[in-house]
């Protein structure tokens, strides 16, 4: 998901701003993700994917490749804001409640991307939620570093993202969100 305003990107990285694909020293891949993401017409890109129950080599190609393939596009482009919904408990040792091959292919490749994404220019946050749920929304939520899983709304979490787009203190930042007492905004503006 991309969102779009209107505005005129200014060129931030090493490479050449997006051209034509006859122009020279651009390559193939470039141009290609040039068609698809024009630089100046996204602000921002939310990475949300799960490989379901798919086997470990889906695992690594939805959960690490693709994130990884989307912030090359990204810094391809000139979008430099970039979120990441991530799983609550990955970055550190395996949780508790989880065991097996499975899991620590499942944890093992979106720890890996997290990392990617961190040595990346983009500006970028991860929002790590806890178990999901189909309740209504309560505006409500906890964040803050290595939480305890708890459940959290997922209504409640696409708020939180839309929020953190434009909370410069969130850049560059990984957090747990759970449900919680905190208003949304309220939330974000206390964490440090």
């Amino acid at each position: 998901m991309t969102t779009s305003a209107a505005h005129t990107a200014e060129p931030r990285g090493k490479r050449e701003p997006c051209a034509s694909s006859s122009s020279e020293g651009t390559d193939a891949s470039h141009d290609s993700w040039c068609r698809v993401w024009p630089p100046g017409g996204d602000d921002a890109v939310v990475y949300a994917a799960r490989s379901g129950d798919g086997t470990e080599e889906q695992l690594w190609a939805v959960d690490f490749g693709g994130v990884t393939t989307a912030v090359a596009a990204a810094e391809l482009t000139d979008v430099s804001r970039f979120v990441h919904i991530f799983t609550l408990g990955a970055g550190g040792p395996l949780p508790a409640y989880v065991g097996g091959p499975w899991w620590e292919a499942y944890f093992g490749a979106k720890t890996k991307a997290d990392a990617a994404l961190a040595t990346s220019r983009l500006n970028w946050t991860s929002a790590r939620p806890g178990l999901l749920t189909d309740e209504n929304p309560t505006g409500l939520i906890q964040v803050g570093d290595r939480l305890y899983y708890a459940p959290v709304t997922r209504a409640d979490v696409a708020n939180t993202i839309i929020a953190v787009l434009t909370v410069p203190s969130t850049y560059r930042r990984a957090f747990d969100v759970v449900g919680g007492p905190c208003p949304i905004d309220e939330a974000l503006a206390d964490f440090r």
